[in-house]
């Protein structure tokens, strides 16, 4: 049912001047000849009268084309081209390959797709709707990586994955494919058009001197569907790369780009479509990703408008928006779980290019000791995450993908920063770890190093202290801002006193302290006579410490050394000792009641 919402308007608007003089167009699916007009007029009020759309660009226009771009004059007959340097505006496509047709370019398609692409039967609905689209919107080109790429040539596959950061930047508009999750499942539904369209009409109301006209629209609830791109990780850096986004949902046609949020029953920001609804630019810029969006685009831009504590601390910024935007990334799913680096490896290259800093297996040099600080986290841990968790472990893949320290090491499961952006990461940092070195290996003939990696070794100087770790059922109670799925306390072995909470990474190190911790209660029950501590022992390395008024709050790493290699370790987990007094600290002793407590002398590790 629709429902009724009131504006007033002093102008007529294109899409109404369009109904009064000329025939509505059949518009009976999302592809129809009426929608596609209304993208049009989307695309050109934007390229045309949109200041933030034009400031946010820092490619000059137009830019040049990618290696290779299908060429879609002719819709009966598109073809591969293979670019040389020309300039020109094009499109790219955002979707899921799915289970639908693979139609992939290799060495041995390539000279065929030049000349023609495979006929219109062999080519996925998806592909033969966004090239109509794309002539549509008065474009001749588009990259899709599926046939822009070399699937089965490695070089070809990391440069051109090295561009992709800005392949989509340089882009005109994204179509996004949110209608289904394969490349079967096209960009159009069927469905009755003017159920989406506002419909206005014009009422009296009753003045004291006379009447006002007043305008108002009946206009269908803003539906909510399953997107399929937001659970997919290649698809987060497309969005916020992207500079402007024509959507195909279930229901309807949707538009974004920096200025806008409009979509078919909403399509023009000069309605107010009611409280809260009003598209505009600080919509726009109100989540992580958004403002990760503006950031790439272009940082000063980004400063100006977007969160207050951006005209705080400007050079904090870029990581806030990292670290927001890896929370949502790291719970997206990935086909080839070395894409891990891959998939963002774009922005990573941006955020590099605009502030000059230094990179590596998902974190900056330059913040590390924050960086440091994730940990596995759901926002509803049960039982049932526990065990599904568990059943993981057997089914895991080999392949290397990070080193244990980073985020990207953690598989199918999303990470959180236990802090709050805006007021814990403009906190000084009091104690830690100092950084001294990493170090990195990268895949033979890799030529991008924001990427794969095959290998990663830091080099840190600070205090180790010995720990007992406990396991927890993952129901506990927990002062995290967000729930470890497999918790554990953290006890110190002199007076067996809880100095701390632990959030451990993975199911398998969880599974392996249980078992240990259970074997050592079954040995205290049969030998009571003999002391031992039930915990089971790791070693904490204070990372992160800040004070909040009169207390400190302290992060540290919960390391396990590696068998045979003096001075290296593993990360397992993190610790959190919260609201501690100074005076508790005891930094100058060997012995402390916190996790953080540290030996007189500070030495140099490796963390692999």
């Amino acid at each position: 049912m629709k429902r009724l919402l009131s504006f007033s308007s002093a102008s007529t608007t294109h899409q109404e001047a369009q109904q009064d003089h000329t025939p509505e167009p059949k518009d009976d699916h999302t592809g129809s000849e009426s929608n596609l007009q209304l993208a049009q007029f989307w695309a050109h009020d934007c390229l045309s009268a949109h200041k933030e759309c034009a400031r946010g660009s820092v490619f000059s226009s137009p830019p040049a084309l990618p290696s290779r771009v299908v060429d879609v004059e002719d819709l009966e007959n598109p073809y591969l081209l293979v670019t040389q340097g020309q300039r020109d505006n094009y499109l790219t496509l955002s979707y899921c390959w799915g289970q639908g047709k693979r139609l992939l370019t290799t060495k041995e398609s390539l000279t065929s797709s030049q000349r023609m692409l495979p006929t219109d039967d062999q080519i996925p609905a998806t592909f033969r709707d966004a090239f109509a689209v794309t002539k549509a919107l008065g474009f001749r080109y588009i990259w899709i990586d599926a046939l822009c790429i070399l699937q089965d040539d490695f070089q070809d596959l990391q440069i051109e994955l090295g561009r992709m950061g800005e392949i989509y930047q340089c882009s005109t508009i994204t179509i996004f494919a949110s209608k289904g999750g394969s490349t079967d499942s096209g960009l159009f539904t069927k469905r009755d058009g003017q159920l989406y369209k506002p419909c206005n009409t014009v009422i009296k109301q009753a003045l004291k001197d006379g009447f006002r006209r007043i305008e108002v629209a009946f206009v269908h609830p803003q539906q909510e569907f399953d997107d399929p791109l937001t659970e997919r990780g290649w698809v987060l850096q497309e969005q916020i790369l992207a500079q402007r986004q024509l959507i195909f949902t279930p229901h309807e046609m949707r538009w974004t780009c920096k200025a806008r949020i409009l979509s078919e029953t909403r399509p023009h920001k000069t309605r107010d479509y009611g409280a809260n609804e009003r598209p505009g630019y600080e919509t726009v810029a109100a989540t992580p990703l958004n403002s990760m969006r503006l950031l790439v685009a272009n940082p000063k831009l980004h400063r100006s408008i977007d969160w207050q504590a951006a005209a705080e601390n400007p050079p904090r910024m870029h990581y806030v928006s990292w670290y927001g935007t890896v929370v949502s990334y790291s719970a997206r799913q990935l086909s080839i779980p070395t894409d891990k680096l891959p998939a963002i490896a774009g922005i990573a290259q941006l955020i590099h290019k605009h502030f000059g800093c230094e990179y590596g297996a998902g974190l900056w040099k330059n913040d590390l000791p924050l960086g440091l600080c994730w940990h596995t986290a759901k926002t509803l841990a049960d039982d049932n995450d526990s065990r599904a968790a568990l059943d993981e472990i057997s089914s895991q893949p080999e392949e290397y993908i990070a080193p244990s320290w980073s985020w990207a090491a953690i598989r199918n499961r999303g990470v959180n920063w236990p802090v709050d952006p805006t007021r814990d990461l403009e906190e000084v940092p009091r104690e830690g770890v100092d950084i001294l070195d990493w170090a990195f290996t990268y895949p033979k003939d890799a030529v991008v190093t924001f990427g794969q990696i095959t290998s990663g070794v830091l080099t840190v100087q600070g205090s180790l202290k010995e720990v007992l770790l406990i396991p927890l059922p993952n129901q506990t109670k927990s002062v995290w801002n967000v729930r470890p799925i497999w918790p554990a306390f953290a006890l110190d072995p002199k007076t067996a006193s809880i100095i701390g909470e632990a959030a451990l990474d993975s199911p398998g190190v969880y599974q392996y302290f249980r078992n240990q911790y259970r074997e050592r209660e079954r040995n205290a029950s049969l030998q009571p006579q003999i002391p031992m501590p039930l915990g089971v022992p790791a070693y904490s390395l204070p990372t992160y410490v800040f004070e909040k008024g009169r207390y400190r709050h302290a992060y540290a790493l919960i390391l396990v050394p590696i068998d045979h290699i003096e001075h290296q370790y593993r990360r397992i987990g993190l610790s959190y000792a919260k609201e501690v007094l100074p005076s508790q600290l005891r930094w100058d002793t060997e012995h402390s009641n916190t996790c953080i407590g540290r030996h007189k002398r500070r030495q140099s590790i490796h963390i692999v």
